[in-house]
């Protein structure tokens, strides 16, 4: 798992260390604070190795890790990651991971990262990247080899439909997993709507179907985007996809991943269906031993972690807020407790829109009055 992570000059980050917490990271902060870019970094990184680590000299994992930085952010090179100021910038980061160690750097005119120091310590695990676009309508037309061709988007998009498109275990079943999901059935009782269950997702020439009481099955097309989300997470935890150092019927490597990055699962999503994604986050966390980062701008995100936090106590919680100084230095805020940050936009906002509703009503009892 992640430990900690240290940025000197990348992008936003031009001294700052964040302290990982080993079951849930949920990121908050305005619009252009470095949380996506945070989670891309990390993910590019910790996909990288876990793919090229083992085998690869430092030359080709620094290559790789280049490609696969140019491709989820969309540049041409590297340097243009770096911070921006006048003439050149050297860009430094360091993650300690209790799976390895690498240290690198590029400066504003870079093409690829130089590695300065790289330990494989265990065998890396892969990560989960969910962005705040849906694509599991798209795969059956033709998604990933449209990317393949083109390249048009992120890569994260391309590394999510790569997950989706493998098939489901066939004649194999596991408990922990069958529990998580049976939690997705409670949708009736926390949204007033007949359940989809989502325990019963399947797919079929490329088509991606789940269960509706009293209309059968139907196609992710047929089911509402924030529906979608619930059936890509679904998908992904049929499918084995995490479970960090888990084993299956006997012995089997069960997972694949022992990291998820979600940006803003609140994207379509409506607010009674916070609790369940935050019931299943946490289940992913604890049970299937995945180290989790959740950006999000939605109070009902926070306000459902914060509480499940204090109600339940069995799993790790930190929040961290990233915020511009009054000189324009990223600060980034970390604690277990809500409301115990200085800086919180979400609920800062929150409580604006209260006191303009005070203003408003009493507006209009003074002027019923006159």
């Amino acid at each position: 798992m992640l430990k900690s992570v240290t940025f000197k000059n990348f992008a936003v980050f031009r001294d700052n260390k964040i302290e990982a917490c080993p079951n849930i990271n949920v990121l908050i902060g305005r619009n252009s604070t470095g949380k996506s870019i945070l989670m891309k970094i990390l993910y590019s990184v910790i996909v990288t190795i876990s793919e090229y680590g083992k085998e690869s000299a430092k030359e080709n994992i620094a290559y790789e890790l280049s490609k696969k930085i140019k491709n989820n952010f969309l540049i041409e090179r590297v340097g243009k990651l770096a911070t921006r100021r006048v003439g050149s910038s050297r860009t430094e980061i360091t993650m300690d991971l209790d799976e390895f160690y690498i240290s690198f750097y590029f400066s504003t005119r870079s093409e690829k990262v130089k590695i300065k120091e790289l330990k494989i310590r265990n065998k890396p695990t892969g990560a989960v990247y969910i962005p705040t676009k849906e694509i599991m309508s798209l795969m059956d037309r033709g998604f990933i080899g449209l990317y393949e061709q083109y390249h048009f988007m992120e890569e994260v998009y391309y590394d999510l439909a790569k997950k989706l498109d493998k098939p489901l275990p066939r004649g194999r079943s596991d408990k922990i997993v069958d529990e998580i999901l049976k939690r997705t059935n409670s949708l009736k009782e926390t949204c007033g709507e007949e359940r989809i269950d989502f325990l019963k997702i399947y797919r079929e020439e490329g088509e991606f179907y789940t269960y509706k009481k009293g209309l059968g099955y139907l196609e992710s097309k047929l089911v509402a985007e924030g529906y979608r989300k619930l059936m890509t997470l679904s998908y992904l935890i049929k499918s084995g996809e995490f479970g960090r150092g888990r084993e299956f019927d006997g012995g089997e490597e069960f997972g694949r991943s022992g990291y998820l990055f979600w940006d803003e699962p609140e994207v379509n999503l409506n607010p009674c269906m916070s609790r369940l994604v935050i019931d299943l986050l946490i289940d992913i966390a604890t049970r299937l031993n995945t180290q989790i980062f959740v950006a999000t701008h939605d109070y009902f995100i926070i306000k459902y972690f914060d509480l499940k936090h204090k109600e339940l106590c069995n799993f790790d919680l930190k929040f961290y807020s990233l915020h511009f100084d009054k000189e324009g230095n990223l600060k980034v805020e970390e604690s277990d407790d809500l409301y115990a940050l200085e800086h919180n936009s979400i609920i800062e906002e929150f409580e604006e829109v209260y006191r303009y509703d005070v203003r408003v009503i009493q507006g209009l009892k003074d002027d019923k009055r006159k």
